[in-house]
């Protein structure tokens, strides 16, 4: 398997969109913080146990995380009042990526629409006929080379509708797939507790007014609303698409925190540091001493030593 020149390639792939993650992230998180902060939200964002994880195999799941990114950076930024053309081609371009990479691009284009929708209330200027031209159309590109490579629209719709038959009934998706609404919170608190938390606590700024986090929350609680409710179908490597907002969500607390200290860079920097060593601490523990490949709560409780 592991001279396998697809899954090579594959593995390959997947660490080049991780490194390529760090750009977007970088970008999204000057738009919306200081520069300080945005530094700290890009530490953690490196620092994730989750996207280092999916970096290093051979899965889908970090490029999709990757191209969910994308899309939304280049949504922000083409909903910036007098953005650049050239803006709305890359959000075309981004979300024609993102539908390639995975079936699960429905999530996210769901959480786009209603980005596009609200946009005003996001602090952005909503959406217009040109914004849902660039998706629908790249939308359109993305499935046409999918049938092109599956040699038509009706071999690439039975392979398709087959997989979402066989995959309800396989033994490994109700082994893995199954769980309460609540199972992600469950996950994400093994494995990155202390930033999940600080994450938490960003949700709670955002709802006392700090508007610099409301994008990424919607697009989380969106995209959560439909992840939690597909029957057999919950992973925590589907949740890559969340690394990103929960690490924005985390920095914004972070700041808040820091500022109450007489040296605020020097609290921030500190606070942003000791996150990213307990985070790596954990991919130490869950994929490196435990070799975990699958995420199912059960192999996260044996690795966090919780049950035998």
């Amino acid at each position: 398997m592991a001279s396998d020149p697809a899954l090579r390639a594959l593995r390959g792939t997947a660490t080049l969109f991780g490194c390529l993650a760090l750009w977007p992230g970088w970008a999204l998180a000057r738009r919306f913080f200081r520069d300080r902060e945005a530094l700290a939200i890009l530490a953690l964002f490196a620092c994730s146990p989750l996207a280092i994880h999916t970096s290093q195999h051979g899965l889908v799941d970090g490029i999709y995380g990757s191209c969910a990114l994308f899309t939304l950076w280049t949504l922000v930024e083409s909903l910036r009042e007098k953005a650049h053309p050239g803006w709305l081609i890359a959000f075309g371009v981004s979300f024609a990526c993102l539908v390639l990479a995975k079936e699960n691009a429905l999530f996210v284009g769901i959480a786009t629409a209603v980005i596009l929708l609200f946009g005003r209330f996001l602090g952005l200027s909503r959406g217009g006929f040109r914004h849902w031209s660039a998706a629908v159309l790249g939308g359109l590109a993305a499935l046409t080379i999918l049938c092109w490579a599956a040699g038509g629209f009706r071999t690439m719709l039975d392979v398709y509708l087959l997989f979402i038959v066989k995959v309800q009934n396989l033994p490994y998706a109700h082994e893995t797939g199954r769980g309460p609404w609540y199972r992600y919170f469950v996950e994400f608190m093994l494995l990155t507790p202390v930033t999940f938390c600080f994450a938490l606590g960003g949700i709670f700024l955002n709802l006392c007014g700090d508007r610099r986090t409301r994008v990424f929350l919607v697009f989380i609680v969106v995209t959560f609303v439909l992840m939690c409710n597909v029957r057999n179908g919950m992973n925590l490597r589907y949740t890559t698409i969340w690394e990103f907002p929960l690490c924005a969500l985390a920095g914004a607390q972070l700041g808040v925190l820091a500022d109450r200290f007489r040296r605020p860079v020097v609290a921030l920097t500190v606070l942003a540091a000791l996150l990213c060593a307990i985070d790596l601490r954990q991919y130490h523990r869950f994929f490196v001493a435990h070799s975990l490949i699958e995420l199912a709560p059960e192999y996260l409780l044996r690795a966090s030593e919780i049950i035998p």
